[in-house]
């Protein structure tokens, strides 16, 4: 179109040129007025006038051109586009059909749901997990909205069980989240989280750099699990975390298992494990321990032989033992240690 608006000057010039022309030749004694009296050459003229006409011609099959091409264009862009739209479906079908054939394989895995659950959030599903020495329960969630998985903490440096936190929090899924240990401060005992603790995208207290292989779990805003050993806070940051709590260790890193501490290794205990498919699906698994009636406990490289089976590609191991606390619509899951829910400073909640 801008060919055809650069063109339009030189037409108009050259059509008022030629209706000039005409004209002279019609009223021929008007010359008289600018010019010496003398002969007028209307040879000249008219071949002047076979010149300028060749050349609106010539221009007019300029523009034909342009518009044709144009024109073709046009339609070469609308097919163009068309087929883009329709990889771009062949592409989505793909992925819906990659992400159900997937789906199947890990609920293959799990067996059949005992629970489910599917909000503008999340949906998540839950298993029995069993096997012949140990018991407890998987949770895979699929975060679907910004700040699904949150972790909350008790008010006042105090502890609550699992279960008012996800009551408080008007959430549908809550595990228990990282260590803790208690202390006194102006006469009065006070529970503090082990690390460093991040709630809404805001790190709890001071950093506190890696010690002892005390490992940050946690998940970013639209629900990535993201972990490590961090020896600054710009370190831990950069990882945007929106949630997160510490203890130890992780158990696995890319689908290959990471060494486990001496001290941690070998012991059967109650375990409570976060763990992220390739999918970015999330396992939260809960397996009880020391009743020998119902279940042992595993070691974590048991569980880290657990997490491989079930096609877990990260993973880290929360705060266990009595803490070990699953709690699914109001209802706790699992079998504390303890006989009832231990309170605890922190906890995950799924919205």
């Amino acid at each position: 179109m801008r060919k055809i608006w650069i063109l339009m000057p030189i037409v108009l010039s050259l059509t008022l040129g030629l209706m000039l022309s005409f004209a002279l030749l019609k009223n021929p004694g008007n010359m008289a007025l600018s010019a010496s009296p003398g002969t007028i050459d209307t040879a000249s003229i008219h071949q002047s006038l076979d010149i300028l006409a060749d050349d609106l011609n010539e221009l007019r099959l300029d523009v034909e051109s342009i518009n044709g091409n144009l024109e073709q264009q046009a339609e070469e862009y609308a097919a163009q586009r068309e087929k883009l739209q329709q990889l771009a479906k062949n592409a989505q079908d793909y992925k819906e059909s990659s992400d159900d054939i997937y789906e199947a394989k890990i609920i293959s895995l799990l067996g059949d749901p005992v629970g489910f659950s599917n909000t503008k959030s999340s949906s998540i599903m839950v298993f029995d997990f069993y096997k012949i020495d140990y018991r407890g329960f998987v949770a895979k969630v699929t975060p679907k909205q910004q700040k699904a998985i949150s972790v909350r903490m008790a008010e006042n440096s105090q502890r609550e069980t699992t279960s008012v936190a996800l009551k408080r929090a008007g959430g549908v899924l809550a595990i228990n989240g990282g260590g803790f240990y208690s202390a006194v401060s102006q006469g009065k005992t006070v529970y503090l989280p082990l690390g460093n603790t991040v709630v809404a995208g805001e790190l709890v207290g001071d950093f506190v750099p890696t010690y002892k292989n005390l490992t940050f779990t946690g998940f970013t805003n639209s629900g990535k699990l993201i972990g490590g050993e961090f020896e600054t806070k710009e370190e831990l940051m950069d990882t945007e975390p929106y949630a997160g709590v510490t203890f130890v260790p992780q158990l696995l890193s890319g689908g290959k298992k990471t060494a486990i501490p001496s001290q941690w290794a070998a012991a059967k205990q109650p375990r409570t494990i976060v763990g992220e498919y390739p999918n970015k699906d999330i396992l939260m698994i809960v397996i009880d321990g020391r009743q020998s009636d119902w279940s042992s406990g595993v070691t974590l490289e048991e569980a880290q032989d657990v997490l491989i089976q079930l096609g877990i590609k990260e993973a880290y191991n929360l705060d266990g033992g009595g803490s070990t606390s699953m709690v699914f619509n109001g209802e706790v899951l699992n079998k504390p240690s303890d006989g009832v829910e231990r309170p605890v400073v922190s906890n995950i909640i799924v919205q």
